[in-house]
């Protein structure tokens, strides 16, 4: 678990970098990050952490860990 934990939060880390170049498709990225990436299962608590030039990626990816049973954290 701690070894997902690491490959999860650095994938998150580089997407939230990124995202003011990604533009406003921040939803279809949430899906992709939470549902594959991460693979969230219901029940399973998922922190989220970033700066403000990050939330709106923060707040899609909050959305879909909701969606997909996981209670989302953010930070």
């Amino acid at each position: 678990m701690k070894n997902r934990y690491a490959q999860t939060s650095g994938l998150l880390g580089l997407l939230l970098l990124a995202s003011p170049v990604l533009g406003q498709n921040y939803e279809q990225i949430a899906k992709q990050i939470v549902n594959t990436s991460a693979g969230v299962k219901p029940g399973e608590l998922v922190m989220i952490t970033g700066g403000q030039h990050t939330l709106p990626l923060m707040e899609a990816v909050a959305v879909e860990v909701a969606r997909a049973g996981g209670n989302p954290i953010c930070y």
